[in-house]
């Protein structure tokens, strides 16, 4: 979310649903904030998303792809939102066989009820660029400057577009093992390694001819 406020009244709507955009929020307790207002007293919100890994290297990887908060963070904007009876559920394929450890795209759906009392919270104003000046401003050196966060990101939306394909390679068809799994995972690298290392030799072989 990017725009300060819905452009919608307040007390609107009785239910409010979001999956798979809070990872790409600027600023999640703003947009939280604005779910609770164009809610009815008694409406509910619920927010899924993705689940901040453990592992350190997925943990490495998922910083510079986008948002994985904790579920202490999701229970935080909630909470200062105005919501009440917040419940977090932990959404996990079965195939994963219970493991959350290297986070989740979808990894948790947090649901929160607006209460008969509730009142706008009031906080400094975040800056939000207004609608339209994105273009109009963007110089050749801004281009510049994200260009490597953008390789970065990509380079992590990569690891995760993999985990989950060899997560289920592991625990679906080598019974679990990470060995086999990692010969598995290594096995295209190291036979492209290899033939490229022997068209090297027949290139040099040649030369000799």
């Amino acid at each position: 979310m990017t725009h300060p406020r819905f452009r919608c009244r307040t007390g609107k709507f009785d239910r409010y649903v979001s999956a798979g955009s809070i990872e790409y929020w600027p600023h999640p307790q703003m947009a939280i904030d604005e779910a609770a207002r164009i809610l009815t007293p008694g409406g509910k919100a619920m927010i899924i998303g993705p689940i901040r890994a453990t592992n350190p290297v997925s943990r490495f990887f998922a910083d510079l792809w986008y948002l994985f908060p904790e579920e202490r963070e999701y229970e935080s904007w909630f909470t200062k939102a105005g919501f009440t009876d917040i419940k977090i559920h932990q959404v996990t394929p079965d195939w994963y066989n219970g493991d959350r450890s290297h986070g989740l795209i979808m990894g948790c759906a947090v649901v929160g009820t607006k209460p008969d009392s509730w009142s706008q919270p009031q906080r400094q104003p975040q800056a939000v660029a207004p609608e339209g000046t994105k273009a109009e401003t963007a110089s050749i050196i801004s281009i510049l400057m994200a260009l490597p966060r953008f390789v970065l990101g990509s380079v992590g939306g990569l690891y995760y577009a993999l985990v989950p394909m060899l997560i289920f390679a592991k625990n679906a068809w080598f019974g679990g093992s990470t060995v086999v799994t990692t010969i598995f995972a290594m096995g295209p690298i190291v036979l492209a390694l290899c033939r490229s290392t022997a068209r090297t030799g027949m290139v040099s072989d040649k030369k000799r001819l």
